[in-house]
């Protein structure tokens, strides 16, 4: 979906980007990073990137997976991957797969509803 309306109770509770409604829910955002490279060098040059909450690395043969937390609760419309992006390759890092993390459509809309009924 490119975007989605959630309607609970008979009112229109959210319409948004699914990204941007994981954001707010989230209060950040997080990419997935597959990188052949020096996983140890690539991880520091990424934690110094702006906007950059948290780096957490996992080695693989060859190459080493990242999840980056980015973005605040103040800072929801940043996209870091230009970013993220440059600093891998400054570090000497080839970047094979970057994608967000997403909550699935399931999730925002019980996240959603759930948090509208508390209110």
């Amino acid at each position: 979906c490119g975007r989605v309306l959630i309607i609970n109770k008979g009112k229109i509770v959210a319409m948004d980007t699914p990204e941007n409604l994981t954001r707010r829910l989230r209060g950040g955002s997080a990419l997935n990073l597959e990188v052949k490279g020096d996983g140890r060098e690539v991880e520091k040059a990424v934690k110094k990137v702006r906007g950059v909450a948290s780096v957490v690395r996992s080695d693989l043969d060859g190459s080493s997976r990242f999840r980056v937390e980015t973005g605040s609760a103040e800072d929801l419309a940043a996209d870091r991957r230009e970013a993220i992006s440059r600093a891998v390759t400054g570090a000497g890092g080839i970047i094979l797969e970057m994608k967000h993390e997403l909550l699935s459509l399931e999730d925002i809309f019980i996240e959603i509803t759930t948090s509208e009924e508390g209110a």
